[in-house]
C-alpha cells in the first residue's frame, strides 16, 4: 500500500473514532462537535478545525479561515493553541515555500485524553462564565449585568462565530496538570493529592503521571 493510501486509511480511521463520540448526540452537527470537543478538552471551534483537517487533509491557514468564516488572525491564534497541545503541526509547503501547511498530529489525537469532569454550574451569564465586568449601578444605568454589544448592524450584519456569551458552564471533561501526590495510605485506600483537584465531591478521577 502506498504512503498516500496509508494516510487516507489512517485519516478514515480517525474520523470513525470521532464519530463514535457522537453516538450519545441526536445529530452529527453542533451536538457532535460539542461531544467530541468535551472528550478532548477543546473548544467547539478547535474541534471543527480538527474535523476539517481530518476530512479534507492538510491546508493553509487561509483555507482554514475561509472554511470557518474566521479572520486569518483568529485562525493563527487557533492554530497556535492546537499546536501547543500537540494536536496539529506546521510544515513548509514543498511547492511554495512561502506557504505553511497545517496538518493533524495524529499520534497525539486520542479520545478520552481528558478524563475529569468539572463541577456543573448550569446556565450562567457572561460575568460568571467569562469574567466580564459589570456596568455602573447608579445614574440610571440599564447595563448592570448585560453582555453588551455583540457586533455591528449595517456591516457585517451578523454575529461573528466564537463570541463569548452566556451558556452552559462546567460539567465538561477537563485535565488538571501540575498536581502533586503528597502521600498515600494503603490500609485506608487513600491517595493524598495537593492542588486544584477538579470535579464535585464524591466524583471520580483518573490519576496519571505527567509526561
Amino acid at each position: 500500500m502506498s504512503r498516500g493510501k496509508q494516510e487516507t486509511a489512517r485519516r478514515s480511521e480517525l474520523i470513525d473514532q470521532l464519530k463514535i463520540l457522537s453516538e450519545v448526540a441526536s445529530t452529527e452537527t453542533a451536538l457532535f462537535h460539542q461531544e467530541a470537543a468535551a472528550a478532548l478538552g477543546l473548544g467547539i471551534t478547535d474541534m471543527k478545525t480538527l474535523s476539517i483537517l481530518l476530512q479534507e487533509g492538510p491546508m493553509t491557514a487561509g483555507q482554514i479561515s475561509r472554511r470557518l468564516s474566521l479572520t486569518t488572525g483568529a485562525v493563527t491564534n487557533l492554530i497556535d493553541r492546537l499546536e501547543g497541545r500537540g494536536l496539529v503541526e506546521r510544515q513548509r509547503d514543498q511547492k511554495d515555500r512561502r506557504k505553511v501547511i497545517v496538518s493533524v498530529n495524529e499520534g497525539n489525537l486520542q479520545a478520552g485524553e481528558s478524563p475529569y469532569v468539572s463541577i456543573g454550574k448550569g446556565f450562567q451569564g457572561t460575568i460568571k462564565r467569562h469574567r466580564f465586568s459589570r456596568g455602573p449601578e447608579t445614574h440610571g444605568s440599564h447595563n448592570v449585568r448585560k453582555p453588551g454589544s455583540v457586533g455591528a448592524s449595517a456591516y457585517p450584519s451578523r454575529v461573528f462565530k466564537g463570541m463569548r456569551m452566556a451558556g452552559q458552564m462546567g460539567a465538561r471533561n477537563v485535565t488538571q496538570r501540575g498536581l502533586t501526590v503528597v502521600g498515600r495510605d494503603p490500609d485506608l485506600n487513600l491517595l493524598l493529592v495537593r492542588g486544584a483537584v477538579p470535579g464535585p465531591k464524591n466524583g471520580f478521577l483518573v490519576i496519571r503521571e505527567d509526561s
